[in-house]
């Protein structure tokens, strides 16, 4: 958790507390879909995400 109005340089899929995406899906995948989504553009057909490496 981050203090107000500090940087929270954690990524975007663990700062939304999404599971999920830590369980194996790729995780650079899972981020520029988040990062497009805060910038603004509308999502474009259901997201869809490669599995990637499993990460401990």
């Amino acid at each position: 958790m981050s203090v107000p109005g500090e940087k929270d340089d954690r990524p975007l899929y663990e700062r939304f507390g999404l599971r999920i995406a830590r369980r194996g899906y790729d995780r650079d995948q899972v981020e520029a879909y988040l990062t497009r989504l805060l910038a603004g553009a509308p999502p474009t057909g259901v997201a869809g995400f490669e599995l990637g490496a499993a990460r401990l």
